[in-house]
């Protein structure tokens, strides 16, 4: 499945569901970060396609299965990132404007934390069960950076007392997961210092952005729209 093109989500999703009746857990994990300027299948900016948009269409195609399970968990993916921008302007998710990478990708990252919160609130206002929280995996060496020159990778890197192996960068996303004291509406990263490394806890990082509830509700209605679906709760 290609999560830059809503159609191949759409026949996942119906694949999945005609084999598979429940869901008990979601992770919305795929990413890219800085590439070259490109859009989606669909016309979107790529990061916020596929870090965003692809996983609201997933999860809103997979929520019958979800609904069957008796206590299902939706965690998405996030970065200490989102801390980075203040807003989304939505005139500039089709690369209507000249290209920033970095500000493309902290918005995608912001985009997901919005949907992450404005999904627990309706879920909670419908008396569903389900679960929906966001992790971060802090500094963590893996493939995601191959867009990133190597020297230039390697003197930001060289800034951190620890950068993380894959698997301990999938602790926070684990343990959101399955741990039975989670609760919705949460964040989760590493706990050490920055939270660049460390074990899973809550996450400290927190904006007026990340906690905008009118702007929460503009991107689910903008993303409803761009991906032609209505998502039932």
């Amino acid at each position: 499945m290609d999560l830059s093109n809503l159609s191949q989500i759409k026949t996942f999703a119906e694949d999945f569901k005609k084999t598979h009746t429940q869901l008990d857990i979601l992770i919305n994990n795929a990413g890219v970060m800085i590439p070259p300027a490109s859009k989606t299948d669909d016309g979107f900016e790529l990061q916020f396609g596929v870090n965003f948009l692809g996983h609201f269409a997933l999860t809103a195609h997979l929520m019958p299965p979800l609904k069957n399970a008796s206590n299902a968990k939706i965690v998405t993916l996030s970065s200490g990132a989102a801390t980075l921008t203040d807003g989304i302007d939505f005139e500039n998710l089709r690369l209507e404007k000249p290209y920033k990478e970095w500000l493309s990708y902290t918005v995608s990252k912001l985009a997901d934390i919005l949907f992450t919160y404005q999904l627990d609130r309706r879920l909670k206002e419908g008396g569903s069960n389900i679960i929906s929280v966001a992790a971060h995996p802090g500094v963590t060496r893996t493939d995601l950076q191959r867009h990133i020159p190597g020297l230039q990778l390697e003197g930001m890197l060289a800034k951190y007392s620890e950068v993380m192996e894959p698997w301990q960068g999938a602790l926070p996303s684990l343990f959101a997961a399955t741990d039975a004291s989670v609760k919705g509406g949460e964040f989760f990263g590493p706990d050490g210092e920055k939270e660049f490394s460390g074990y899973p806890a809550l996450s400290k990082h927190s904006t007026p952005a990340m906690n905008d509830g009118q702007l929460a509700q503009k991107l689910w209605t903008y993303a409803e729209k761009a991906s032609n679906l209505r998502f039932n709760i």
